[in-house]
């Protein structure tokens, strides 16, 4: 697939981010396009681009809720669930940081899906906290679905996640040492 330079091409690459789920290769392509950002120009591809991006979050907050719910409590399955949507998240987190786009659609498309993780990851600890033996609530800690793509976004007001181990600049968290 060619890289996308006009308004019609994006507007495809965005039709086939809605109709398939072949994301990875029209995301690779649109990373490679650019755009005139004219006045009439901005406005129809950034509704376009929010469009896909609404749509893609909604579909994949339904299917992990309908994954979790057929999981009834099961370790495995549950943590399966968990894992899967940290792997969907990351053609939205893509998506938000496409570098054809201007800063501001951008940090706001980047907003977007940190305040989903952080709300869906809240929504599931406090909905673990029922599980009286505890064990569900380490399988939803242990298998965070933020994921390193969106945690290295800066968050707002600046704050780190308290639960997530600071790096620096390597894929290994830093060693914590209790005293």
């Amino acid at each position: 697939m060619n890289s996308p330079a006009t308004y019609a091409e994006w507007a495809a690459c965005c039709d086939r981010l809605l109709n398939t789920d072949a994301d990875d290769d029209i995301l690779a392509a649109m990373e490679g396009g650019h755009l005139e950002w004219t006045s009439g120009v901005a406005e129809r591809i950034t509704r376009r681009i929010y469009e896909v991006f609404d749509h893609k979050l909604k579909a994949l907050a339904e299917e992990f809720h309908r994954d979790a719910a057929h999981s009834h409590g099961h370790e495995t399955l549950l943590a399966n669930s968990l894992l899967d949507i940290r792997k969907k998240l990351v053609p939205l987190a893509r998506l938000a940081a496409m570098p054809a786009f201007p800063e501001v659609v951008r940090q706001s498309l980047k907003q977007s899906l940190l305040q989903f993780v952080e709300r869906t990851q809240a929504s599931l600890e406090s909905s673990a906290r029922t599980d009286r033996t505890g064990r569900l609530l380490d399988i939803v800690r242990r298998n965070r679905i933020c994921l390193s793509e969106i945690s290295a976004l800066p968050r707002s007001g600046g704050q780190s996640d308290p639960h997530v181990p600071a790096t620096s600049g390597t894929k290994q968290p830093r060693r914590v040492i209790l005293t």
